[in-house]
């Protein structure tokens, strides 16, 4: 415990060391998976008075029920992230240990369809800008003995790379995190993966109705869209040729969908 700056003869324990105790008064994180809408709330999981560390593994366990699934290809069953979980772990990492712990407020997770928004109390530290923290270049601790007890659990590094390692996780994405910065707290989201698969604007809006459900009709899907029934079969006919997407039945019975199997 003095190794890790956490006890001294003197004064006992610091507010490190009670924040990471296994029973404390510190509020944790609050945690809501929504539905279509934020009225709607499909689960819900409030970690407090408890670790940090176990408030940190608690979030994962719940970021994995909803945003992980695995997809039988072949012979072979493949891990399939919606959101990067790497992405995920750095957000909440940097939302705890950069948190003012002297608010009497939660870090707060609000899961949603499309995307995951975690707030943390407190403003950026003192003398760091927000493009400083975007870009990585300067690391400030808001609690340094938190940081190095996650660093010596190889939870982190010491270098301001978490919003970096966030961004990277995306390359690949249409869309990209975003980050919010307000007078007493930082927001960041993550949006599900968009791959670019390099189809144009009505191509694309033709393939996520289908990404998202099971097998549609052409109809369905225009409904879905908005388009009318002449310009759903050609973009449908389009992407079936270049292999997007698979089509079965005939006639009526014709049904579009992507080869995804849960």
């Amino acid at each position: 415990m003095k190794t890790l700056e956490l006890y001294s003869n003197k004064e006992g324990y610091n507010k490190a060391g009670e924040i990471l105790a296994d029973n404390n008064s510190f509020p944790g994180i609050d945690i809501v998976r929504f539905g279509s809408n934020i009225n709607i709330i499909l689960d819900r999981e409030i970690i407090e008075n408890k670790s940090v560390l176990t408030e940190y593994e608690k979030a994962l366990d719940m970021f994995r029920k909803y945003y992980i699934y695995e997809e039988i290809k072949g012979s072979r069953r493949e891990k399939i992230e919606n959101i990067p979980e790497k992405a995920f772990r750095e957000a909440v990492i940097n939302a705890l240990l950069h948190r003012t712990w002297d608010i009497n407020a939660h870090v707060r997770i609000a899961m949603f369809e499309d995307r995951i928004e975690i707030m943390s109390p407190g403003s950026l530290p003192k003398g760091l800008t927000e493009k400083e923290y975007l870009d990585g270049q300067v690391s400030v601790l808001r609690n340094p003995i938190l940081g190095n007890v996650f660093f010596r659990l190889h939870l982190i590094e010491r270098f301001g790379t978490g919003v970096k390692r966030i961004n990277e996780e995306y390359s690949k994405s249409r869309v990209k995190p975003k980050f919010d910065f307000y007078d007493n707290s930082i927001k960041v989201t993550l949006p599900v993966v968009e791959l670019d698969l390099g189809l144009k604007d009505d191509e694309l809006r033709v393939y996520k109705a289908l990404n998202n459900n099971q097998m549609l009709s052409s109809g369905d899907i225009a409904n879905y869209t908005g388009f009318g029934k002449n310009k759903t079969v050609i973009i449908l006919k389009m992407l079936v040729e270049q292999g997007y997407i698979k089509v079965t039945g005939s006639g009526r019975g014709t049904r579009y969908f992507v080869e995804r199997i849960i």
